[in-house]
């Protein structure tokens, strides 16, 4: 480089060389320095974009790790740019008491026998925060209620046992028992005092209990030692083959399996007796005779009529409560006899209705309350007669649903040869809007006698809406008279209950 004076001037002389080398330098610098610049220009841009929240932690959960110390874990969330942190809430405070970056916290330092709830929120480098999670809740209360002493078990009635214990203690409180039957895992019941009544039970059946306490807290006791009681009642099945009867006194009859009543041979069931569950087939004779304020109950006992042409059942039923999928009902010929008297049938299934298959004397049913249940279907030969007399027929049951006829019926016939009949009369037919009477197509010997009864309306197209004969269809046998009819309930004619 070389240097000039020219007047006051000083010029400096600097080799091409030299000046670019220089200005490469400075370029150089310059693009570090720009480099620099942009570079935070884009974090601050990035930062001031990024306005989306990361997801909200779930599986939030709280366990006590001691009586001063609640541990917590939760499933990470998620960010569109990362998640740098998360703040954690105690009993809806607006501070967090912590900001771990991880997913398990521990806190620590609490009070004993203290119960503590939490939230936790995800947060970004941005500031961006999810809403809180659900909470979840613990206590430092670690200690459980003492072992409750004193259970006992006392049967009382063949479908309950009444249960009671001395209360527990707890440093807290006791808040709940656990009821356990016969080993299980799930407790029955969870009552809050110290007496218990197990209910729906079967007859003649033994049961086993245990009970422990619980505090607010969830910690439960060791199960109690273990109680037993049996409920009363007569386990009953297989064949009776000489006379038998059933007494109130070893009530109730359970039917472990199927009773089947020989030839021969009579049941007779006591006033007051209850049944419970299975079948009776009846080849003999079963007297079931009740009173008025010492009812017989047949709890879903399906009893079947059985019998040959030359050896005949006889069901003689009064004062009863059936409640049963079937009544007297085979679905085959199954010769015998039926008396039905003062009795309530309820919720029998269509279908499973009274089959009266060309009975070898005269059948009784009078007095009787049918509610939703199916109708009487009758076959008739010789002179036999089948009285249907004095019976409240409600909501009659569907039975079929054929091509031809109505789906419903209270009753029935499908063949009245010779001089044989089947009379109605005084019934109280209770449901307008569904067939009473029916004389089903294709059968050629079907007839019924109906009048006097009452219709539960005084007009004759209705009425005529509840019977189906040979109005209805040329291929029903006859026509079914039903005037005079009553315009009021016969006085000996049960009310609905």
């Amino acid at each position: 480089m070389r240097k000039f004076i020219i007047g006051l001037s000083i010029i400096f002389i600097i080799p091409v060389a030299v000046y670019a080398g220089l200005s490469f330098g400075l370029i150089k610098a310059a693009k570090k320095t720009a480099d620099k610049v942009d570079a935070k220009v884009i974090v601050r841009k990035s930062a001031l974009l990024d306005t989306q929240s990361p997801t909200t932690p779930t599986n939030l959960t709280a366990v006590a790790a001691s009586s001063s110390q609640i541990n917590l874990s939760w499933i990470a969330s998620t960010d569109n740019i990362g998640v740098t942190g998360y703040r954690i809430y105690r009993n809806a405070g607006v501070i967090p008491i912590a900001t771990p970056t991880g997913t398990t916290y521990n806190n620590t330092g609490l009070t004993a026998s203290t119960d503590y709830s939490y939230t936790v929120t995800a947060c970004d480098a941005a500031g961006n925060c999810s809403a809180q999670s659900t909470s979840a809740s613990a206590s430092t209360d670690i200690q459980a209620p003492t072992v409750p002493a004193g259970l006992t078990a006392v049967a009382a009635s063949s479908s309950q046992i009444n249960l009671s214990w001395s209360a527990s203690t707890d440093n807290v409180g006791v808040t709940t028992y656990k009821i356990y039957r016969d080993g299980g895992i799930a407790p029955i019941a969870t009552p809050t005092g110290t007496t218990y009544n197990d209910i729906s039970l079967s007859g003649a059946t033994a049961y086993a209990y245990t009970v422990s306490a619980c505090d607010a807290a969830g910690n439960c006791s060791a199960q109690s030692t273990v109680v037993s009681a049996t409920t009363p009642g007569t386990a009953v099945g297989g064949i009776i083959s000489v006379n038998t009867t059933w007494t109130l006194a070893n009530s109730p009859y359970i039917l472990t399996s199927v009773v089947q009543l020989a030839y021969g041979a009579t049941l007779t069931i006591q006033p007051g007796v209850v049944i419970q569950g299975g079948v009776i087939k009846v080849f003999g004779t079963m007297n079931a005779i009740g009173n008025n304020s010492s009812r017989i109950f047949f709890d879903n006992v399906f009893i079947r009529p059985e019998g040959i042409s030359t050896q005949f059942h006889s069901i003689n039923i009064q004062f009863a409560d059936i409640n049963a999928e079937y009544f007297y009902y085979n679905g085959n010929a199954a010769y015998g006899n039926l008396t039905l008297k003062d009795s309530k049938l309820q919720n029998i299934p269509g279908g499973q209705n009274i089959y009266l298959w060309y009975p070898t004397s005269d059948c009784y049913i009078e007095r009787n309350i049918f509610i939703n249940s199916g109708g009487i279907s009758v076959g008739t030969s010789n002179n036999i007669k089948v009285y249907v007399r004095n019976n409240v027929f409600f909501q009659q049951a569907t039975e079929y649903s054929g091509a031809f006829g109505p789906q419903t019926y209270a009753i029935k016939n499908w063949a009245s040869y010779d001089t044989s009949e089947t009379i109605v009369a005084y019934n109280s037919f209770l449901s307008t809007d569904r067939v009473a009477l029916l004389l089903p197509v294709g059968y050629t010997n079907a007839k019924i006698t109906a009048i006097n009864n009452y219709w539960n309306t005084t007009n004759a197209s209705e009425i005529d809406s509840m019977i189906f004969d040979k109005n209805d269809s040329l291929s029903s046998a006859s026509y079914i008279t039903y005037t005079p009819f009553l315009t009021s309930p016969d006085p000996s004619t049960p009310a609905l209950p």
